[in-house]
């Protein structure tokens, strides 16, 4: 635990300390400045969700299957969807040509009007009615795009490149996006982040020396070692830290960006982090 004038110091100092963990002041030449383990996780995942509870008619990945940016997914029965979307669109053609009767009459009114062989109160009418028919076209009309922009969800496709989990339902399934369970969830590979912890002491004086988190950024450089003792071919950089210290150990988190386009790094694998200064 950490007690007194050292916690307030670095609860001070934690947002410059979570991203130096790997630093010593700088030297003339490159050095290891910090070895820990450390594991890979997700830079960014998305879960394949209904928009509304339906009917799967097809799934087109399997468990680990990798996907590119917008292969199709996920096909749900569009059969509804479809009589939806036209009964709205044949409501909203029927609301139209009420519009157009609606202008037709108020045209004719104020025609009248101005040679003063019609009432105020029949003109005011006719401007009503113009104005309710207009509305209840614009109400058709949301009611029309929002058929279309359903039907149109009922396909899923990748928002961006990655590797898909095991589908949580079978085709024919039927999905209850009240029970808020999702089809199933695309992790993005590359880039990929890895976390690691940040022993404390290991910093305290490059950051109580007053270099700023601009300047230790630029300074860190990250290197993976795999669980086969290999090592991973890209350079990595430290992203963010986490805002607080683990009260057991003194230590931190860190999150490293790595590209990984040959997605040899998988989410939840072991490896050992180097921090080396420039």
């Amino acid at each position: 635990m950490i007690f007194g004038r050292r916690a307030k110091t670095l609860l001070a100092i934690v947002p410059i300390l979570l991203t130096a963990g790997f630093a010593f002041p700088p030297t003339s030449a490159a050095q290891v400045t910090s070895t820990v383990e450390g594991i890979v996780v997700p830079a960014r995942a998305w879960d394949v969700s209904a928009e509304v509870s339906n009917k799967i008619n097809r799934l087109h990945f399997v468990e680990g299957q990798v996907v590119a940016k917008g292969d199709l997914l996920v096909e749900f029965d569009t059969g509804f969807k479809e009589l939806e979307l036209a009964l709205a669109e044949a409501q909203l053609n029927e609301a139209l040509v009420a519009v157009e009767k609606a202008q037709e009459d108020f045209a004719r009114q104020q025609e009248l009007k101005d040679r003063e062989t019609v009432s105020e109160a029949q003109y005011q009418e006719a401007l009503f009615a113009l104005r309710a028919a207009q509305a209840s076209a614009q109400t058709l009309r949301v009611q029309s795009d929002m058929a279309a922009s359903l039907l149109a969800a009922q396909k899923l496709y990748a928002p961006f490149s990655g590797q898909m989990t095991s589908p949580n339902y079978r085709e024919n399934a039927n999905v209850n996006i009240n029970r808020g369970r999702e089809v199933a969830t695309l992790v993005q590979l590359d880039p990929i982040h890895v976390r690691a912890p940040v022993p404390i002491d290991r910093v305290m004086e490059r950051v109580l020396s007053g270099e700023d988190e601009t300047a230790i950024h630029a300074s860190i450089t990250v290197r993976l070692e795999l669980p086969d003792g290999t090592e991973f071919p890209h350079t990595g950089r430290i992203i963010s830290a986490s805002i607080g210290l683990n009260p057991d150990t003194d230590e931190a988190a860190v999150l490293v960006a790595f590209p990984n386009p040959e997605h040899v790094l998988r989410p939840g694998m072991d490896v050992v982090v180097t921090g080396y200064e420039n």
